[in-house]
């Protein structure tokens, strides 16, 4: 905590605010915001009970007083002399973000990895998968989050950045800069880091899209982007339980108790990509036999696996 704290006020331009939201932490984290705000003014604090990650930064969003945004995790910290004049001075805006490389770091952020950013220029960053954008990777200008009243999905504990960072950026022209702005600490404890069931990743996503959808509906580029990325979601977790063995009904349960059978059973009502929509159609033309072929796959790459190992 007190490394993320300073390594954002320690940054040459001081032109900036700190906002620390305390989301209910057991811990002595509060205490210590508390304690940095009473030696800065720059240093805000909320207190608030906790509601999750993607609610807290809601909150410090709706708190900020300045032109531009950016997030900061508690276990990681900005990279030393980052923040200068030249880079203030880049930040030209509404209609634009900037997106920046980041450093991969160890449990005690000691520099290992230099991913660059996962792109090397602005068209590369808006077609990579939304579970490679990281939200503290891009700086915002806070009229256009307003403007698309884009925040985090309220509830969603994975993937709630990425997919925050798929629509902002699908808003404005991306920037990208061949700087480093933080490093990310590898903590095997995270949520990044979390071994989960891939349904457990792919329907919490889809939810989200259709949170965006919906909110979206009056910007018709963005809620169709989301519409679709959901019904992709849909499509991966009908193939990924074929391929673990589950069956039909079995699947079909995972999105009953998701409140998302609906939309699988009647995706011929929704205004899909051709090519999403082709899927579905060969899928429910033949379940069975779809299955089969899953299956097979699934087979065959199985001895492939063995085969090279």
């Amino acid at each position: 905590m007190r490394e993320a704290i300073e390594s954002v006020l320690n940054q040459p331009c001081k032109d900036l605010e700190l906002i620390c939201v305390d989301d209910g932490s057991p811990d002595n984290s509060g205490n210590i915001c508390d304690e940095y705000a009473r030696k800065d003014e720059r240093v805000k604090v909320i207190h608030k009970e906790n509601e999750g990650v993607a609610v807290a930064r809601n909150v410090g969003m709706n708190a900020s007083k300045g032109q531009w945004i950016a997030f900061l995790d508690s276990d990681d910290k900005w990279v030393n002399g980052f923040y200068i004049k030249e880079v203030n001075d880049l930040l030209q805006g509404p209609g634009k973000a900037y997106a920046f490389k980041y450093i991969k770091g160890d449990e005690k952020l000691n520099p290992v990895a230099y991913p660059c950013g996962k792109a090397n220029n602005s068209s590369e960053l808006k077609q990579i998968s939304p579970f490679q954008k990281m939200c503290w990777q891009v700086i915002y200008n806070k009229s256009d989050l307003e403007k698309y009243n884009i925040i985090f999905v309220p509830g969603l504990k994975y993937c709630e950045d990425n997919l925050f960072v798929s629509n902002a950026i699908h808003c404005v022209d991306v920037v990208h800069i061949d700087r480093d702005i933080l490093i990310y600490r590898n903590n095997p404890t995270s949520a990044m880091n979390t071994k989960m069931m891939w349904k457990d990743k792919i329907i919490p996503a889809v939810k989200g899209r259709m949170f965006y959808e919906q909110r979206f509906s009056d910007v018709p580029k963005l809620a169709k982007m989301n519409r679709a990325c959901a019904f992709g979601g849909i499509y991966e977790h009908i193939v990924f339980s074929f391929r673990e063995g589950r069956t039909i009904l079995q699947m079909e349960q995972d999105l009953k108790e998701a409140e998302l059978f609906d939309m699988y059973q009647n995706y011929q009502k929704y205004d899909l990509p051709d090519d999403i929509e082709l899927k579905f159609e060969k899928y429910f033309k033949n379940k069975k036999l779809f299955y089969i072929k899953c299956r097979f796959e699934e087979f065959f790459k199985g001895i492939y696996r063995k085969i090279k190992n």
